[in-house]
């Protein structure tokens, strides 16, 4: 089962992150692996991030096919995942 789930970056803490996840507050403490992971992505302007609920950790690397498992498919198998430029 896929636990994964979008989550917005409430607050951040020097040690730790609050993130609003199916409105509801969670505390994330910071490790030296995803600290540079959530700082970089404020910078950039991005405060939703991908959080593991059964884990309770930030997911910072993401299959396309772990969200869209459809992309599989038979029917599917000349598609372009990411679109060729014109």
């Amino acid at each position: 089962m896929n636990n994964i789930v979008y989550t917005f970056i409430k607050e951040l803490k020097e040690q730790h992150v609050t993130l609003r996840i199916n409105s509801i507050d969670e505390t994330v403490k910071l490790t030296e692996e995803n600290r540079q992971f959530i700082f970089g992505a404020i910078q950039q302007g991005t405060f939703i991030v991908p959080f593991n609920q059964e884990s309770h950790a930030i997911v910072m690397n993401t299959s396309l096919l772990e969200y869209f498992p459809e992309a599989e498919r038979q029917e599917l198998t000349d598609a372009h995942l990411v679109p060729e430029d014109l």
